[in-house]
């Protein structure tokens, strides 16, 4: 299974009188104009091939902001096929404008069959980009406007146009469809939407669709939020991909058999959850509640002086300590959408059977642990003499077996026998040792459990990067492992007080009953609900 870059790579040597323009074709254009091309590409009727382009952007070395190399060899391979090779670029423009908010850029392609494509850009990863995305769902943005200017700037009513974009592009492809001139919007074939939001109906009218009825082509990923905020209701294709969660949303990561995406019949059941939830979500909240938690989302992020949302995240505590205190500090009505949204989360969360729930396996190890931690918080004295009795005992039987087994084994040589015997031999007397000799049996409990505790929290770390985890359960094994690991150290610093052993043991035990609770019930959320929109 490929992705775009393969597609180019097979599809390349058949031009469009060979092979018809088709969905991954919109996807390798929707995408050029994320490529920084202002200085090889001129606003005018100039045209440079994609060949000739290439070889430029390769001489000036140009890096994508995102540091994805993806972009380049895309590039590259469309460079060295027939089918785009020839194609040539023009009326390049890129807008950024901090104070309005504003982050916009577009690109005409020429094909070989005489035809063109307008690829709008989508979010890059400045504040500023990603602000103006959060503002499309309360008012009509800078970017928009802009789109439709550029349209009804550089379009030819006697030529055929394809208009298309990846994530906020898609949703300026929309948007300029719908409102350029009406002699332009005739000479549209096609409108591509990849995986971008829609438009909300409190702000467009949806009557306004009307004027593209039958070309508007919506493609989301399997693991879609993004591309399913403020649907149409046009016939949506999902698509497969070899990304994990959110991270679907990168277009090279889509899979494509042939010159066709893959198609999948629904959404993931872990993402349609969330689908929903913010469907009910968006639905209680007014425009001007939005538009004021955009306003202090946004206020919150620049508050430490970061212009990109690389530099947020690189932040640390101490960034996201002045985000969180801005946010606190906010107008009452972000206030008011933050609570209803988790209001709304747990609405969702309700509408799950806990009965049937709980009666599973691991909701039964969660509610064990949950339930031995807290006895052994609040009987100390009893649980370790009671724990280390049972280990102590546990111990000297798995020993004893071992010896057993050793003696009837007739495959092993009497010198390895031996070895073995006396190895665990020497194993029971240590054991004698330490539960006559308490305060020695105490130093090693602490060593042994902050052994324990630290393999615990590495193999978390470890298993949380599984293909089949979802975002939700990645945080909690990560929570869970940081708790493991910041409690393995406690172990071994205090190695002399009892109270601190089980303390700890206690500690662990309540936190991984509760981690292994709520991923169960996440679990079952995500299988029981999330059948309200389809695709």
């Amino acid at each position: 299974m490929g992705n775009i870059n393969t597609y180019l790579n097979w599809r390349g040597d058949l031009d469009f009188t060979e092979r018809p323009f088709c969905e991954a074709d919109n996807l390798a254009l929707a995408i050029l104009s994320y490529l920084e091309l202002g200085q090889i590409v001129s606003y005018d009727q100039d045209e440079i091939s994609i060949q000739k382009a290439y070889e430029q952007y390769q001489a000036l070395a140009i890096p994508h902001f995102t540091g994805d190399d993806s972009y380049r060899m895309m590039l590259q391979y469309m460079a060295s096929s027939r089918r785009f090779g020839t194609a040539a670029l023009s009326y390049y423009r890129t807008i950024f404008d901090e104070s309005r908010s504003t982050q916009f850029a577009a690109i005409q392609i020429r094909l070989g069959d005489g035809s063109r494509y307008i690829s709008f850009r989508g979010t890059d990863n400045s504040i500023t980009g990603w602000e103006e995305d959060f503002r499309m769902g309360s008012e009509v943005v800078p970017a928009q406007r802009e789109a439709v200017k550029y349209l009804n700037e550089i379009m030819d009513p006697k030529c055929s146009y394809r208009i298309g974009g990846h994530s906020k592009g898609g949703n300026l492809a929309i948007y300029a469809s719908i409102h350029c001139r009406e002699e332009l919007s005739a000479s549209i074939l096609a409108v591509y939407n990849n995986d971008g939001p829609g438009l909300s109906s409190d702000i467009i009218p949806q009557e306004k669709f009307q004027r593209i009825d039958g070309r508007l082509h919506w493609i989301i990923s399997e693991y879609s939020v993004i591309g399913t905020l403020f649907p149409y209701g046009a016939p949506t294709k999902i698509v497969g991909s070899s990304g994990e969660g959110l991270l679907q949303h990168n277009p090279f990561t889509w899979q494509i058999e042939g010159d066709t995406f893959l198609e999948k019949k629904e959404l993931s059941k872990s993402c349609q959850f969330y689908v929903d939830i913010f469907d009910t979500w968006i639905n209680t909240a007014d425009l001007e509640h939005r538009r004021a938690f955009t306003q202090d989302l946004f206020g919150a992020l620049k508050a430490g002086g970061a212009k990109t949302m690389g530099e947020v995240l690189g932040g640390g505590i101490d960034g996201f300590g002045t985000i969180l205190l801005s946010i606190v500090n906010s107008e009452s009505r972000t206030k008011i959408v933050i609570e209803n949204f988790i209001k709304t989360f747990l609405a969702h969360c309700r509408a799950i059977d806990l009965r049937e729930t709980f009666r599973s396996k691991a909701a039964l190890h969660g509610g064990i642990l949950l339930l031995a931690g807290i006895l052994l918080m609040l009987f100390p004295g009893v649980a370790l003499r009671l724990t280390g009795a049972l280990a102590g005992g546990v111990a000297v039987f798995l020993l004893g077996r071992r010896i057993l087994t050793c003696s009837v084994n007739n495959d092993m040589d009497a010198r390895q026998k031996k070895f073995r015997i006396l190895s665990c031999l020497a194993g029971i007397i240590v054991v004698e040792f330490l539960v006559v000799n308490k305060s020695m049996a105490l130093i090693s409990s602490h060593f042994i459990l902050g052994v324990l505790l630290l393999l615990f929290a590495f193999r978390t770390i470890y298993r949380s990067a599984e293909k089949n985890r979802s975002i939700p359960e990645r945080l909690l094994m990560c929570a869970a492992s940081i708790d493991a690991m910041l409690l393995g150290l406690v172990a071994f610093t205090e190695s002399e007080q009892e109270s601190v052993l089980v303390f700890t043991l206690g500690t662990f035990f309540v936190a991984a009953g509760i981690v292994l609770l709520v991923r169960t019930i996440y679990r079952s959320g995500a299988q029981h609900i999330g059948t309200s929109r389809k695709f």
